[in-house]
C-alpha cells in the first residue's frame, strides 16, 4: 500500500520524463551496467520496514537483468548470493517469486522512481552523488527490437496470438482452435498464453466460446466480429430493397437501393419505420 501510494503521488505531480527511443544495441546501455545497480549489490544492510526493503530491493534489481536481457537462472544465481550476504535474508521462496515476477513479461525493466527511492534509503551520501552525476546526462529507457530480448512482453504475445488467429480464419467469422494448437504454432508456454487470452478477453480484444468437454474453442478477433456485422448489416439491406420491390411491386430498383445505401443518414431510419407502419395499418 505504501508503494502504490508513493507511485500515486508521483504521478499527480509530474508526467515521467523517461524517454523512449529505439536505438542499436551498440548504444543502449544496460541497467545492469549503471551505477545504482551496482550500488545495490553491495548492499548487505538492507532490512525490512525501512523504506523499500528487502523483497522491493530484489525484484528491482530482477527487473533490471530482465530488461539487460539476462538469463533467469543467472539472474537467480546473481539475486541468490546477493541474498545470502544480506544480515536479515529473504526467504528463498519470496526470492525465487520476485525473479519469477521480474521474467513474467507483465514488466519491461526497473522503474526510475523505485531506483531513486531504494537509492535515496540505503546508499551513502558519496554514492548518491555518483548517481546524480551519472543520471545528469540524461534518463533513458531505451526500447530494445524484441529479436534482441530472450523474452518477450505480453503485448508482443497478445499481436502475436491475434494475427494467428485473423491469419487462420481466412475471412470466416470465427475459428475452433485449441490453447495447445496456439502454443505449438508460436512457441508459447501455457502460462503465458494463460495471461494473454486473460488480457484479450478482458480488453474485447478477442471473444472466446469454450467448447464443451474436450471440444476446442470458438475464437474470433475484433476484427473478425466487425467483419461479420458487416456482412450481416449488407444482407439486411439487400432483404429490404427485395421485400420493398416484392411487395409494393416498385420497379425503379436503382432509387431503392440508392435509399439503402444512404439508410444510415440521420432521420432515414425513422422516416423508413413510419412508412412501415402506415404500410401495415393501411
Amino acid at each position: 500500500m505504501w508503494s502504490k501510494s508513493v507511485t500515486q503521488k508521483s504521478k499527480e505531480k509530474r508526467k515521467s520524463n523517461l524517454k523512449v527511443i529505439n536505438s542499436p544495441h551498440s548504444q543502449y546501455r544496460k541497467q545492469t551496467d549503471q551505477a545504482w545497480f551496482r550500488i545495490m549489490l553491495t548492499k548487505h544492510n538492507i532490512k525490512p520496514g525501512q523504506g523499500l526493503g528487502r523483497h522491493n530491493t530484489i525484484l528491482t534489481l530482477a527487473l533490471a537483468c530482465y530488461s539487460s536481457g539476462k538469463n533467469q537462472n543467472d539472474a537467480f544465481n546473481l539475486l541468490d548470493e546477493f541474498n545470502s550476504y544480506l544480515e536479515d535474508p529473504l526467504d528463498v521462496r519470496d526470492m525465487q517469486r520476485c525473479v519469477r515476477d521480474a521474467y513474467s513479461g507483465d514488466y519491461k525493466g526497473a522503474s526510475k522512481l523505485y531506483i531513486d527511492e531504494l537509492i535515496d534509503t540505503w546508499a551513502t551520501p558519496d554514492e548518491k552523488r555518483i548517481v546524480v552525476q551519472e543520471s545528469n546526462v540524461q534518463w533513458y529507457k531505451w526500447a530494445k527490437p524484441r529479436t534482441e530480448r530472450v523474452y518477450s512482453h505480453v503485448s508482443e504475445w497478445l499481436n502475436d496470438v491475434i494475427e494467428l488467429i485473423n491469419k487462420v480464419s481466412s475471412g470466416a467469422d470465427k475459428v475452433i482452435m485449441s490453447t495447445r494448437a496456439i502454443r505449438d504454432t508460436l512457441d508459447i508456454s501455457p502460462s503465458t498464453l494463460n495471461r494473454v487470452m486473460k488480457q484479450a478477453i478482458s480488453s474485447n480484444k478477442l471473444i472466446v466460446k469454450k467448447g464443451k468437454g474436450n471440444q476446442a474453442s470458438q475464437i474470433a478477433t475484433l476484427e473478425m466480429v466487425l467483419r461479420a456485422l458487416y456482412r450481416k448489416r449488407e444482407a439486411e439491406s439487400i432483404a429490404w430493397v427485395n421485400y420493398l420491390e416484392a411487395f409494393l411491386k416498385l420497379q425503379n430498383r436503382q432509387y431503392i437501393e440508392e435509399q439503402s445505401v444512404f439508410s444510415d443518414v440521420e432521420g432515414i431510419d425513422d422516416e423508413v419505420d413510419r412508412f412501415g407502419t402506415n404500410i401495415s395499418t393501411g
